[in-house]
């Protein structure tokens, strides 16, 4: 698919929609969650043996689920690091900025 300036924006958009419900996670809770959702898939998988209805599926959707928790969990830092790496650039053109002004 090839790349448009009407596309970007339009992914843009939904980006920044996304932005906002994510930085309002609880990201070390999501953490905590995500590894014991991993640690319990193992524990089950362990007791397979003295379970008879052990099913393999559930596990595997646990660690998918825990997957896509720590997906999440990467996005909102990322997205924090945007966030401290834009507001730098925006204190730095202010100063800039000021700077120009006293010699005018």
């Amino acid at each position: 698919m090839p790349l448009s300036k009407q596309k970007s924006e339009e992914q843009a958009e939904i980006i920044k929609m996304l932005a906002m419900p994510v930085s309002m996670l609880d990201i070390e809770y999501l953490k905590e969650l995500a590894e014991t959702m991993r640690s319990t898939a193992s524990w089950q998988e362990s007791a397979a043996v003295i379970n008879p209805t052990y099913n393999q599926k559930r596990n595997d959707l646990l660690r998918r689920q825990a997957d896509a928790l720590e997906a999440l969990v990467k996005y909102s830092d990322a997205l924090a690091r945007c966030r401290d790496l834009l507001k730098g650039i925006q204190e730095d053109s202010y100063l800039k900025m000021k700077l120009e002004l006293m010699f005018v």
